[in-house]
């Protein structure tokens, strides 16, 4: 168990992959979450890692300039008196006496997980040593150069991210049809398998080289809590 893992939520919970064994899972509750925390070397996690208490957190607004043209995907995650609000209006109007703004339905709906992630790390502050906020597009777009893909639920955007994974890791497409063949698309999709195989590449190289680990911004925020805010990245995946 002690390796490193990429997580990406999806419907039936959170999937988790990783590449050494290789091995996956797919986890449906918190206790399940907080054991791999606490057993693996290592865990990047397509989830906001650190919340601010007022106004933007700064890793998202660089990472929206990082992205280009497909910034659009990075969403401003609550502030962290509102992920405790009970229901959607009561969340957007903490969060808008705290921000200016409100928070979008998608945003909402995400929030018991970013709400689950930030409990595990706040409980054990040993964990957020080892669970690192990533973004899976932004991996992608470093892994093809800099040059933009097509949309992630495309067909042509998941064969071209397929064809990325493959040339760091050639069974990638067996893997990818074993995962697909457990599930069903209603408790996993496929743009969740690859997101989170593409978290769990990024992992692995940055076990092998950790001078290739980078982060927006360079120097982490600290969060009220404690918890580091920032998105990482590694600057070159090695064949």
């Amino acid at each position: 168990m002690a390796a490193f893992w990429g997580i990406d939520g999806c419907r039936a919970g959170w999937l988790a992959i990783c590449l050494h064994s290789p091995d996956f899972r797919v986890i449906t509750s918190r206790q399940g979450l907080a054991d791999l925390f606490d057993l693996a070397a290592g865990i990047w996690i397509d989830i906001p890692v650190g919340l601010a208490d007022n106004g933007p957190r700064t890793c998202d607004q660089l990472l929206r300039c990082a992205l280009g043209k497909t910034g659009a995907s990075v969403f401003t995650p609550p502030v962290r008196a509102a992920i405790d609000a009970p229901d959607y209006k009561q969340a957007c109007d903490i969060n808008e006496r705290a921000t200016g703004k409100r928070i979008t339905r998608q945003v909402w709906n995400i929030t018991g997980k970013i709400r689950q992630v930030d409990e595990l790390l706040i409980k054990q502050k040993v964990r957020a040593s080892r669970v690192f906020e990533s973004h899976p597009e932004y991996l992608f777009l470093l892994l093809n150069n800099g040059v933009a893909l097509p949309r992630k639920k495309s067909q042509e955007g998941q064969r071209q991210r397929v064809e990325l994974l493959r040339e760091h890791f050639p069974k990638s497409e067996e893997f990818i049809n074993e995962i697909r063949n457990r599930f069903t698309k209603t408790e996993l999709a496929n743009d969740d398998i690859t997101d989170a195989m593409v978290l769990a590449l990024a992992a692995t190289q940055s076990a092998a080289n950790s001078e290739s680990i980078g982060s927006l911004p360079g120097q982490p925020q600290i969060d009220s809590k404690g918890v580091p805010m920032a998105v990482y990245y590694v600057n070159k995946i090695e064949r």
